[in-house]
């Protein structure tokens, strides 16, 4: 019998090639995050799940780069998932206590 061989773990952040390019930080992050889009209006919503996933926060986004105060969270990760007309984009963020 071969071995199988060993797949890294796939990561939650999609990476589709016809994806609009965002970058979202600080991560780690203590209440307040960066959410930057190249792509005029790719994303209008962003909402933040628990590891439960339940929706913890949700906002609108008018702005091409726009910072979002969290609310007062337990340390630990959550999933945070943007989306637009024709455009998903899910990644982990991790709130820690400040």
């Amino acid at each position: 019998m071969e071995p199988h061989p060993v797949e890294e773990p796939s990561s939650v952040k999609n990476k589709e090639p016809n994806q609009p390019k965002v970058e979202i930080y600080p991560n780690p992050t203590d209440g307040h995050i960066t959410i930057a889009q190249q792509d005029w209006k790719a994303f209008d919503t962003a909402a933040l799940y628990d590891p439960l996933g339940k929706r913890v926060f949700s906002s609108h986004l008018d702005e091409l780069v726009q910072t979002l105060t969290l609310p007062v969270l337990p340390a630990g990760a959550y999933l945070l998932k943007l989306t637009g007309e024709n455009a998903l984009h899910s990644e982990k963020v991790f709130v820690q206590l400040h």
